[in-house]
């Protein structure tokens, strides 16, 4: 009895023994399974956020439209312009913008103040800011629908005549006209392409001009598709056409051995989608098609470097000192206090038109990797976009064009010291073999 006693004993000290590493590895399993199933989640979180973005990166402007495949969600961006007819300065060359970094520098960055651009409310509404839905479509459509009218009041640069005179003369790049100067440079065109063509005049001059035997202007706008159609002179009636059609969707077409952007191209959201259907579909490649660019290639929503500004406030307050009649009729702009120039409200331009400069100073690196520069001309713009904006009515005496002469020239001497990059251009890209 004893001995079985001991047995009893042992055999219980065994199993209180078993129990105990039993429920040891019942905890570590339970521990590991729960560890699985953590990571399994946090896969699936990351492989639906990573679909989310694919999806929404096909839903960009520029990846449903170009031909590869119809999207009932393709987004929209608008090609309508108030100011943009003129003409550029040969030999001012910008080629030192041609840096290969793409930075979106969207408004949510550049208003440090306000937004983290580190933060994940600043990543989505990046995204945000990448894509045009219907609602910013239709905004952006009744905007440039009642542009003329704005553009009436005449308080913008390009009513200006001096400023006219002086702007069309740098993008004629030493010739009477640009017309003439792509002309005599690049020869005849047989089929010419405009994307934001607006009220279709620089596109009626280029078939007038002999430039290009036929036109196709096409721009979101119908009422400017309206006003050019009905400018066409009878004349050359079966050479230009005029449609309403969203260049980042509905763009058809090919073999265009000349495309023009004339104040456009910084209103296209997928600036690549747009640059490689240019290049692999839209343009004459065997026959050294070219793309002209009148463009803004300067800072998003306008929001200039500090460097910029202080040239503007130096300016400012030495024009003010000599000529004190005109201070309250320059302080119209709104933008300049006597003590400082500031940029225009990046929020309240994104709210006007939401594609508004939103990646203009991607444009030229962008292009560059698909396209090859032939000619560069500074057209300036620093200046006299904003300076005097809201003003010009009140500067067209003989005092009031010496302020705006004096403006022109201390914008155009900063530009070629290197102290600011133009931020107008007139370019030339060619495409296969000139």
């Amino acid at each position: 009895m004893a001995r079985l006693s001991k047995l009893e004993m042992r055999f219980k000290k065994h199993s209180a023994v078993s129990s105990a590493t039993t429920m040891r590895l019942c905890l570590c399993i339970t521990f590991v399974l729960i560890v699985y199933e953590y990571h399994l989640i946090r896969s699936s979180i990351l492989h639906r956020d990573e679909m989310e973005a694919r999806s929404n990166a096909d839903e960009l402007p520029g990846l449903a439209i170009f031909g590869d495949k119809e999207s009932s969600t393709a987004t929209i961006t608008q090609f309508t312009r108030g100011a943009r007819r003129g003409a550029p300065l040969v030999g001012q060359n910008n080629g030192e913008q041609k840096n290969k970094s793409l930075q979106y520098s969207s408004i949510d960055t550049i208003n440090s103040k306000s937004t983290s651009s580190t933060g994940s409310g600043s990543a989505l509404q990046l995204k945000e800011d990448n894509i045009m839905n219907d609602e910013k479509a239709k905004r952006i459509a009744e905007k440039w629908d009642k542009a003329r009218d704005t553009f009436a009041k005449g308080g913008a640069w390009h009513q200006h005549p001096l400023v006219v005179s002086t702007y069309k003369q740098r993008l004629a790049a030493g010739s009477e006209s640009l017309v003439k100067h792509l002309l005599q440079t690049y020869g005849k065109r047989r089929k010419c392409l405009s994307i934001g063509c607006g009220d279709g005049g620089i596109e009626i001059e280029m078939v007038l001009g002999g430039l290009c035997e036929s036109m196709k202007g096409i721009d979101l706008s119908p009422a400017r598709i309206a006003l050019a159609t009905a400018n066409i002179p009878n004349a050359i009636k079966d050479k230009v056409e005029f449609r309403v059609e969203n260049a980042e969707k509905d763009i058809n077409g090919q073999d265009y051995d000349l495309v023009l952007f004339t104040h456009s191209f910084h209103h296209i959201f997928d600036l690549e989608s747009m640059a490689k259907a240019l290049r692999d579909r839209i343009m004459d490649r065997e026959n050294g098609g070219i793309l002209v660019l009148e463009e803004y290639v300067g800072p998003v929503r306008w929001q200039f470097p500090k460097e910029h500004l202080d040239l503007m406030t130096d300016f400012l307050k030495d024009v003010e000192k000599e000529f004190p009649s005109y201070v309250k009729a320059i302080r119209q702009n709104g933008l300049w206090d006597g003590q400082h120039f500031v940029p225009p409200n990046a929020d309240a331009v994104k709210k006007d038109d939401p594609s508004e400069t939103v990646r203009s100073n991607e444009i030229i690196p962008v292009l560059s990797d698909y396209f090859t520069l032939v000619e560069d001309v500074a057209l300036g713009g620093n200046f006299f976009q904003w300076i005097f904006h809201n003003a010009y009515n009140s500067l067209q005496d003989e005092n009031g064009n010496k302020i705006v002469e004096r403006m022109l020239k201390s914008e155009m001497e900063a530009i070629k010291m290197g102290k600011m990059k133009s931020d107008y251009v007139f370019q030339v890209w060619k495409h296969g073999e000139l």
